[in-house]
């Protein structure tokens, strides 16, 4: 079974991607900001990371840029970021980064699970 984190401050998003995920299949581990998310990274090795950006205390940003200089060991993890900033310059900060996919919100959860198989190759 596809393991898939889903790091989200805002409950109700996250309890809505939570249950389309598990209603597809998936097992899901669940986390409100960016430390207790990279404490299941590092613990549960996600096969997938789904993360807002813009959060309390440690940032979806941050996470990533912490995973990418302290834990390569991670770098072949699919991580996307899920965010309302979908201005340009937005997206442009993260490339350095290199997310695997940056998704603006209000998140099409059909679009989401079809591109969640695609990139851990499951029908």
């Amino acid at each position: 079974m596809i393991k898939v984190l889903c790091i989200e401050d805002d409950e109700n998003q996250r309890q809505e991607i939570v249950e389309a995920l598990v209603t597809e299949g998936f097992e899901v581990l669940e986390a409100a900001d960016g430390k207790s998310g990279l404490e299941l990274i590092l613990g549960e090795r996600p096969d997938l990371i789904l993360c807002d950006r813009v959060m309390t205390g440690k940032s979806g940003y941050a996470l990533l840029e912490e995973l990418r200089e302290n834990h390569p060991d991670t770098r072949a993890i699919p991580f996307l970021f899920l965010t309302a900033l979908d201005h340009r310059k937005d997206k442009f900060a993260t490339v350095d980064l290199h997310p695997t996919e940056y998704i603006t919100k209000p998140v099409d959860l059909t679009l989401l699970i079809d591109r969640i198989r695609d990139l851990t190759k499951i029908e």
